[in-house]
């Protein structure tokens, strides 16, 4: 797998006014009784994994043979009895910076992030004060609504510049969409307070920032800021000491604390049924495909506002012609992550799904990959199975945040909700969204690749997908005496296609230098001793047409 190319970095600088413990500092014999923290556990199997998953173990990643486990010392215990070694890797709660404004302000918790109620009302301020720009949609019911004990509805707001049968609950629309959802994992923070940024950053740049307003003339932005508000309530319960609720608040299958709830991201319909059946687990899928009532209105409303563009077999791609695309937010690992995730297998739109990833990673810094490749497992019954599997339309999950420090896990300090996250991934999604026209056109080679400047020969060619190479000027390459090779290639927007410079052995072709950022934008300044050379582009997603230029010795 090829190495993330750029990383974010870890905020330490906030002043630590936390009960839990510093984690530059902590060991094993450190934590409290009763304080969750990350362990780490080597050695392990899939299966072993599996396992753990099944008896309700809190497993948040899994990557050659090591998990992240969460929980107490008991936990650690209960994994020593397996035979395992537990080593402790990182605390939950972290720092909570006193000089923060919003820290004490009601409806806030954590040093800052919102409870659902505030998140609602959130919504209903904008589209009081943009009413041309908005729309709001109750879209259905929480689990404890269903059952006439509090809860919320659940609520999209479409945002554009609203022209007549704009932000209607058609698929029929004029405009292509794109489709936001956050914290259907309710102890997510990061990700409802990256939805209430782009909401407002949409709505108060419009006007004035030409890329905005461009986007927002042409393209309906939907947003469900809170798809799990019951779970979210459950974790604001325990303020400045967040409770580790993942699942919905469904209490009916007998479990207790964390344990309560159905997985909203292993109950959708499409591929149903291969995540854990332990009514206790983490990952616990439901007594039937979207049993739940905030997956049921989730559905309805995808089914809504986005056309069914593909075909019923796995094997059907959609039509070039495709449009939309919908981002699910999680966290954490600094990952985007492509269909599928209940298989290993590859979707038939792959290339171009993953060039548009790519195009969003050269923003966010994130690691590419389906779920096998990044958080390391597979995963039945998601969102993005589902609007990708149902719908054909373009479908990513964002995984928010490291796997470690203040920035890392599903408690980061809340100052790097502006510090870090939010930076990383306006512009990822300006491009998600830039791009709902036709998110399969990525790669199609539009517009044309410019032509490398100030080089003796300039050639053309084509890359077909993920994989294919050219050489030039021919596969027998060039004589060239000792000094300097300069080479570069440009290739459309949305491709990540490499650049290779090569020399004959005597025997053998030998890489002797390469540029393989996250574009098509590559460059080689090389100095050599004379022999035979050649250049080879090389497609690591996506296709179309490109330029080769280079200047030999």
């Amino acid at each position: 797998m090829r190495p993330i190319r750029s990383a974010l970095a870890l905020t330490g600088t906030c002043i630590l006014v936390t009960t839990g413990l510093a984690a530059a500092t902590a060991s094993a014999q450190d934590v409290p009784d009763g304080e969750p923290v990350v362990w780490e556990v080597s050695g392990l199997t899939p299966d072993e994994v599996l396992d753990l998953y099944d008896d309700g173990f809190d497993v948040a990643e899994f990557h050659d043979g090591t998990a992240d486990v969460i929980g107490d010392q008991d936990v650690a215990d209960e994994l020593r009895e397996r035979g395992m070694d537990p080593e402790f890797h990182d605390t939950v709660y972290k720092p909570i910076d006193p000089a923060a404004s919003d820290v004490d302000a009601q409806g806030t918790f954590y040093g800052g992030y919102k409870t659902s109620d505030l998140h609602f009302e959130h919504v209903d301020d904008v589209a009081s004060q943009y009413p041309d720009l908005t729309e709001v949609y109750d879209i259905g019911d929480s689990w404890l609504k269903t059952q006439g004990r509090g809860g919320h509805d659940i609520q999209a707001i479409c945002l554009t510049a609203k022209e007549a049968g704009d932000c209607q609950l058609s698929p029929d629309s004029s405009k292509p969409r794109f489709t936001l959802v956050s914290q259907i994992h309710s102890r997510e923070l990061a990700t409802g307070e990256i939805t209430w940024r782009w909401i407002d950053y949409l709505t108060q740049n419009y006007g004035s920032d030409p890329e905005v307003t461009e986007l927002m003339d042409t393209t309906e932005m939907w947003v469900v800021p809170q798809a799990n508000p019951d779970g979210v309530d459950r974790v604001a319960a325990g303020g400045n000491n967040p409770v580790l609720h993942r699942k919905n608040a469904n209490d009916s299958t007998g479990c207790s604390g964390t344990g309560v709830g159905v997985d909203l991201n292993r109950n959708h319909s499409y591929k149903w049924g291969d995540a854990s059946s332990n009514p206790c687990a983490e990952t616990y899928r439901g007594s039937s495909p979207a049993s739940e009532p905030e997956i049921q209105a989730l559905q309805d409303f995808f089914g809504k506002i986005h056309p069914d563009q593909r075909g019923p077999g796995d094997n059907d791609p959609a039509p070039d012609d495709t449009r939309d695309v919908m981002i699910s937010l999680h966290a954490y690992g600094n990952y985007l992550i492509v269909p599928w995730g209940y298989s290993t297998a590859r979707p038939p739109n792959d290339s171009d799904l993953r060039s548009l990833a790519n195009a969003q990673a050269q923003h966010n810094g994130y690691q590419v990959g389906n779920p096998a490749e990044t958080v390391g497992y597979t995963a039945s019954g998601t969102t993005d199975d589902y609007t990708y599997g149902e719908l054909g339309i373009a479908s990513y999950t964002y995984e928010i945040g490291s796997g470690w420090g203040s920035c890392g896990g599903f408690f980061p300090s809340y100052s790097c909700v502006d510090s870090t996250f939010w930076p990383a991934n306006r512009d990822a999604l300006m491009v998600a969204a830039q791009s709902a026209d036709a998110p399969y056109g990525g790669g199609s080679g539009e517009p044309e690749p410019t032509e490398c400047e100030n080089r003796d020969v300039t050639e053309s060619g084509n890359l077909s997908g993920r994989g294919s190479s050219v050489r030039h000027p021919s596969s027998s390459g060039y004589e060239a005496g000792s000094g300097t090779h300069q080479v570069c290639l440009r290739g459309p927007e949305g491709t990540d296609f490499d650049l290779y410079l090569e020399k004959w052995s005597g025997s053998s072709w030998t890489t002797v230098d390469r540029s393989i950022s996250v574009t098509s934008d590559e460059d080689i300044e090389y100095s050599g001793t004379a022999g035979t050379y050649r250049i080879r582009a090389y497609s690591y997603s996506g296709s179309g047409d490109y330029s080769v230029g280079y200047s030999t010795p």
